[in-house]
């Protein structure tokens, strides 16, 4: 576990709270070095208008310590301090924060009668790596994706930066979930912003400016707003404003009206507490979005044990990593990754599935069924009676037919059953074996 055992504690602590009584509604708490500066990355950070930044800025306000624990601000707290009168731009603000890692839902707490009480965020000082927060996020991934379909185009340019340098860095064989230095991190982007070329913690440069390109086009031929010093806002609400009804928050689901996706409305006090009916539900949505359907999760089938072993998120960035091997060989690596990892010999599965991709690219991947254990051998001897005969032919018989099916099945847990029952037959024939039955 490399996430500080201090920042876990604490999270219990607020489960624990909203839990007793002692607190309610959705918690926060800052896990950033204590300050009244602001972030140079925040103004830097492209994916961000001065919305977006007005929005950390007023929320940050609002906790003086590290760590201490706040109340999530309502809409209305919000629109009064920020004083822009939009929820729909508002709620793009909390999806874009999430999605580039300043903000991170770390926890949604029921009580035992599964009743929703609330959830905990927490906020950065700047973007924080994809290894810690698919580590605190178990529904990061999943959120990530719906972001790449997003009806805002400022979410999907974000989102599409960030999926180009995550292709990338896998192309390369990186293990992104290796933790790096948070000052080669923070070295390297900054660096990359004023060159204006490269990654800015993990958004790709270029797919944004690509993207910008684009809103130019589009605003070249919108009139300019006659309201000086408002021109901003409302072109802010026309790019981010989404389908009539649909408000997005933090963590709640951000694709489309589609199929059975989780909705929000913004009609209660908290920007969460309108999911907390349908949080958590288990949905299955079809769709023929290209985006959807180019998810590396949804084209490569996890055998059942993986799934029950791998969170969802490792499962979506194993996913990512097994569309770069060869495709014949994608089965046989999950299959082995399964096999060690119910055998409990692997302790992080990307870093080792990452091996095995490699492995099969350079062609030092081999997956081939286990040998089946050899049948046995009688050697001639004088004859035996012919119950004996007709028993041994019989279990013989059974003995062959186990063999070949063995040979065929390649699940561990059927061929483990199989072992055992060729061992019963065998055990059998010893047993009942006469001289000279068999040549």
């Amino acid at each position: 576990m490399s996430t500080d055992p201090r920042i876990l504690d604490h999270i219990q602590e607020s489960v624990n709270a909203l839990l007793d009584g002692s607190a309610s509604g959705d918690l926060m708490f800052f896990a950033g070095v204590q300050q009244e500066s602001i972030p140079t990355a925040l103004f830097l950070d492209p994916t961000l208008r001065p919305v977006d930044r007005n929005l950390w800025v007023v929320m940050r306000l609002g906790m003086r310590a590290v760590g201490q624990r706040a109340a999530f601000p309502s809409y209305e707290d919000l629109e009064n301090v920020w004083r822009v009168g939009s929820r729909d731009t508002l709620s793009i603000s909390y999806a874009l924060l999430r999605l580039r890692g300043w903000l991170t839902r770390v926890h949604a707490v029921r009580d035992a009668q599964g009743r929703h009480r609330g959830q905990i965020w927490m906020m950065h000082d700047e973007p924080a790596p994809l290894a810690e927060i698919i580590e605190i996020d178990p529904d990061y991934m999943r959120f990530f994706d719906d972001c790449r379909s997003h009806r805002s185009p400022r979410i999907r340019a974000a989102a599409a930066a960030m999926d180009a340098s995550l292709s990338a860095a896998i192309a390369r064989g990186e293990d992104i979930t290796a933790h790096a230095a948070a000052s080669a991190r923070r070295f390297g982007s900054l660096s990359a912003r004023h060159g204006n070329d490269g990654d800015f913690f993990g958004a790709s440069l270029g797919v944004l400016e690509s993207f910008r390109e684009q809103e130019k086009v589009v605003e070249a031929d919108e009139e300019p707003s006659p309201k000086i010093g408002l021109g901003e806002i409302d072109r802010v609400r026309k790019s981010d404003s989404v389908e009539p009804g649909q408000k997005i928050g933090p963590g709640t689901n951000s694709l489309n009206n589609k199929g059975n996706t989780e909705q929000c409305y913004s009609g209660t006090d908290r920007a969460i507490k309108s999911c907390s009916s349908i949080k958590n539900i288990k949905t299955t949505t079809t769709t023929d979005s290209p985006e959807e359907a180019s998810t590396p999760r949804k084209s490569v089938l996890f055998p059942e044990i993986l799934q029950a072993l791998l969170p969802k998120n490792e499962q979506d960035l194993i996913a990512r990593y097994i569309t770069q091997a060869p495709e014949q060989h994608r089965p046989g690596i999950l299959e082995y990754l399964a096999e060690r990892m119910a055998a409990g010999k692997v302790q992080k599965p990307v870093p080792f599935a990452i091996s095995l991709v490699k492995a099969a690219k350079d062609g030092l991947f081999f997956r081939q069924p286990a040998a089946a254990p050899p049948l046995p051998v009688f050697r001639p001897s004088p004859p035996p009676s012919t119950v004996a005969v007709q028993e041994l032919r019989a279990l013989a018989g059974e003995a062959a037919g186990l063999r070949r099916l063995i040979t065929s099945i390649t699940d561990p847990a059927m061929r483990a059953k199989l072992a055992e029952q060729f061992a019963e037959i065998e055990r059998k024939i010893t047993e009942t074996r006469k001289p000279g039955v068999f040549q």
